[in-house]
C-alpha cells in the first residue's frame, strides 16, 4: 500500500513540476508585481532589439510590405473599445488600437480591406480571439479587441487590401508588422 501512495505521491509533484516549467516557458502566471513586470518587459525588449521591437510610442509609423501604404499606430488603449479607457502602452489581455492607413504621399485611403493577426514567435501560437477591424473616416480604423493574453513578444500584422478603383480589381495584398513586448 505503501508504493502506491509514494507511486501517487510522485505523479503528482511531477504534474506539479512540469505545470510550473511550462507555464514559466509561455509567459508565467497572470500574476505580478510592478518590479516583476518591468523586469519582463526590459528583458524582452533587450533579447528582441535586433527584430526591431518598439516601445509604445503614440504616432509609430510601419511601411507596408509592397511600399503602398503608411501604417499609423495613432494610439493603443488597455481594455475593449467599450471599455473607454485612457490610452496606454499595450497591457497584457484586451487592447484597442486606433490605427490611420495613408498612402506614402500622406493622404488618407478609405476602404482598405484589413484583418489582424497576433503571433508570438517565441511560442509559435497566436491567440484564439481574432481581433475585428471598425473602418472610420478619414483613413481610421479601430481594431479591437486586440488580446494579447501572455507577456513576451508579439508581431503584430496588419494585413492589407487596396480598395478596387474603379472598373478594376483590388490591388495586391500587403502587410504591416509591428513588432512589442508585453510586461
Amino acid at each position: 500500500m505503501q508504493s502506491k501512495k509514494n507511486g501517487t505521491l510522485a505523479i503528482r509533484v511531477l504534474v506539479g513540476v512540469f505545470s510550473a516549467g511550462w507555464l514559466a516557458g509561455c509567459g508565467g502566471s497572470s500574476t505580478s508585481n510592478d518590479a516583476d513586470s518591468n523586469a519582463q518587459f526590459l528583458s524582452c525588449l533587450e533579447a528582441h532589439k535586433d527584430t526591431g521591437v518598439m516601445p509604445y510610442v503614440p504616432d509609430t509609423k510601419v511601411p507596408s510590405s509592397g511600399g503602398t501604404f503608411e501604417v499609423t499606430l495613432v494610439q493603443s488603449h488597455p481594455g475593449t473599445a467599450a471599455d473607454s479607457s485612457a490610452p496606454g502602452p499595450e497591457v497584457k489581455g484586451d487592447n484597442t488600437w486606433q490605427v490611420a492607413i495613408a498612402d506614402m504621399g500622406g493622404a488618407p485611403v478609405d476602404g482598405v480591406a484589413m484583418s489582424v493577426s497576433p503571433f508570438m514567435p517565441d511560442h509559435q501560437h497566436g491567440t484564439s480571439v481574432v481581433p475585428g477591424v471598425t473602418a472610420q473616416s478619414g483613413g481610421n480604423y479601430q481594431i479591437s479587441p486586440l488580446y494579447l493574453f501572455m507577456s513576451g513578444y508579439w508581431e503584430i500584422t496588419v494585413n492589407l487590401t487596396p480598395p478596387a478603383a474603379a472598373g478594376t480589381t483590388a490591388g495586391p495584398h500587403e502587410t504591416a508588422l509591428f513588432k512589442v513586448c508585453i510586461p
